[in-house]
């Protein structure tokens, strides 16, 4: 069994020196040569969906392995990125695949009425 092999690359439409990778990691290349790679921070405790700041924006590390390593086959109808598993924190481009909008907002709320279930229940008792 082979082992697959990680594959960088450079965002130069959003920021140079700053590259993903296939396996949802983010590298930065400093001016000093220094070199600081991160799988992102949680963007929210409930979810766990990981996100990277870049030029002064918090950007989902899972849109952006998808916009650079999974192909798209109808831009026109697919519009967003979702995970293919339940885990939001993995973010390798196998796990990942192109929705449509409704899609993502119908699993959105979903989540939203599960989390005030979830409280409900907990006050109640």
């Amino acid at each position: 069994m082979t082992q697959e092999e990680e594959i960088w690359i450079e965002m130069k439409d959003i920021k140079e020196n700053t590259f993903i990778s296939n396996f949802g990691r983010v590298k930065k290349i400093f001016l000093n040569g220094k070199t600081k790679i991160t799988t992102g921070s949680n963007h929210s405790k409930i979810n766990k969906t990981k996100c990277t700041r870049i030029n002064k924006n918090n950007l989902f590390i899972h849109d952006l392995v998808g916009k650079y390593f999974v192909k798209n086959i109808n831009p026109n109808k697919y519009k967003y990125i979702n995970h293919k598993s339940k885990d939001k924190s993995n973010n390798h481009y196998s796990n990942l695949i192109w929705k449509e909008n409704k899609t993502r907002k119908k699993m959105k709320k979903v989540v939203f009425v599960q989390q005030h279930i979830i409280l409900f229940n907990f006050f109640i008792k």
